[in-house]
């Protein structure tokens, strides 16, 4: 992914010659088809390319339009480019020349800060327009790109890399107590705080617009909990979401690079090595694999189960060989973000998939993520069931997974407890002499003092419920998946 940055003074200072320069070099990694800067006046602009799509391959930002008034950055693949081109009334061959970013720009000369509304895709994006004299910056509905910023009364510095604006001189990296306190409390609840003083994440679904004298955020989407989708069978919930995850990787699929895959013998990699050998062109196979794989640690192996999916599929298979790679090995080498803290202890595994990735030039990296929550329900299923009265399928559940769940923990102290309103949880605690549950020791007292951080004490939003969970749709899922032959 690319590396965008914007600076404004909105004093109207102008930019001081070299700063953007200086704050890119603070961070490299992105930067791996070059970087470009923009200065006019109090604002400046800036990208670190690193080129996916077909569309943007050779484009330097940031881009221009002079007549309009406008200059943008951004990090983007759009997934409606067919149906936001035709709502700006291009012809297929004139949009087919445009890239992601170019259609953003033009989405926003015909709907103003309206635009996201038109955008499907992971995207982020920083905009000034010279007429309205205003900075205005959006954030995917789903954050997965990222963007930070710091604003006060002379200066906005906006970026999706945290440590550019960190190197700008007027950002003090002082350390915010209060991220600090909820980190080692477990408590996430905040999604705009960062570690540091008065540098803010924007967040999902979320614009921010800037001018001299005013900066708000506003939410342009969001989901919508209690839409249902109905079917009359367990096949066609199947179908459909094999659909959604079928569009979902071809749309990733839009590349002229190398693709690879971080292959385990789980469901979830395994469920995208199918999907992937179904839907890559043929320019792009044979797809490549890379798994890590113990000599030693037998009992981490897992090998014989990476193999069957590679020998299914027809992948380039590269294994790594990762028994030294234990927890603390070279700490003083340990991939350190300056905004993110890893809780994997065995980081150094899946650092090993990326650099031998990069080494065969591989440009996307496909990866599983919370398929075991998909594809097992998640404890969130169980407050399902409790919650829509349906004990007798709770119960079965239970029983047969007795040695695997801590009923009482999640019914009782999640479900239960959690969704009752206050003063029933007062009153259960007394009656059942139950002690208030006890700090985090991670907590210093002093800490907790000056940020007024609440020990755990269950608090927080109920989770939603999921009204209808299936595992045999997932389990027919994943068989149909794992059928499919290499394309």
């Amino acid at each position: 992914m690319s590396a965008i940055l914007a600076v404004f003074n909105r004093n109207g200072v102008p930019l001081e010659p070299g700063l953007l320069e200086r704050i890119l070099r603070s961070q490299t990694a992105q930067a791996v088809d070059g970087e470009d800067t923009l200065v006019d006046g109090p604002i400046g602009l800036g990208r670190q390319h690193f080129w996916i799509t077909p569309e943007e391959q050779g484009e330097r930002q940031p881009l221009v339009f002079a007549a309009a008034g406008l200059a943008l950055v951004a990090d983007v693949r759009l997934d409606n480019r067919q149906e936001l081109a035709q709502a700006l009334g291009l012809a297929p061959a004139v949009a087919a020349a445009h890239s992601d970013s170019h259609l953003i720009a033009l989405a926003y000369a015909r709907w103003g800060t309206d635009c996201v509304d038109h955008l499907l895709g992971d995207f982020s994006f920083i905009l000034w327009d010279q007429k309205q004299q205003h900075l205005f910056a959006a954030r995917d509905p789903l954050g997965t790109r990222g963007l930070t910023y710091y604003v006060d009364r002379s200066l906005l510095v906006a970026a999706t890399e945290i440590s550019h604006i960190l190197a700008h001189p007027a950002v003090e990296p002082r350390i915010n107590d209060l991220r600090v306190a909820q980190f080692l409390n477990f408590t996430f609840d905040e999604e705009e705080q960062s570690f540091y003083q008065d540098v803010l994440y924007l967040p999902p679904a979320h614009c921010l617009l800037v001018t001299s004298g005013d900066a708000r955020k506003w939410r342009y989407w969001e989901l919508d909990p209690e839409r249902r989708i109905r079917y009359a069978s367990d096949g066609d919930y199947a179908e459909h979401y094999y659909e959604l995850l079928a569009r979902a990787v071809r749309d990733r699929l839009r590349t002229t690079g190398k693709i690879g895959l971080s292959l385990s013998g789980g469901l979830d990699s395994s469920t995208l090595a199918a999907m992937l050998a179904r839907e890559a062109g043929p320019e792009q196979h044979p797809l490549r694999s890379f798994s890590y794989v113990f000599d030693e640690l037998t009992g981490c192996d897992e090998r014989r189960y990476i193999q069957q999916t590679v020998d299914r599929h027809g992948y380039n298979a590269t294994y790594l060989p990762c028994d030294d790679r234990w927890t603390f090995r070279d700490f003083e080498r340990w991939p350190v973000l300056r905004d993110f803290v890893a809780f994997d202890p065995f980081a150094w595994l899946p650092e090993a998939v990326i650099q031998a990735a990069h080494a065969a030039g591989c440009r996307l990296l496909f990866s599983g993520s919370y398929g075991d929550v998909i594809f097992t329900g998640g404890r969130f299923w169980l407050h399902s069931l409790l919650a829509e009265g349906r004990l007798l399928e709770l119960l079965r559940v239970l029983q047969a997974s007795s040695g695997a769940i801590r009923w009482r923990r999640l019914l009782v102290d999640d479900g239960l407890y959690r969704y009752a309103p206050a003063w029933a949880r007062q009153i259960a605690k007394q009656a059942m002499g139950r002690a208030a549950p006890p700090m985090h020791p991670a907590l210093h007292p002093d800490l907790v003092r000056r940020t007024a951080c609440a020990a755990a004490n269950g608090s927080g939003a109920a989770p939603s419920a999921d009204s209808r969970p299936a595992a045999a749709i997932r389990r027919s899922v994943y068989l149909k998946l794992y059928n499919q032959g290499a394309a």
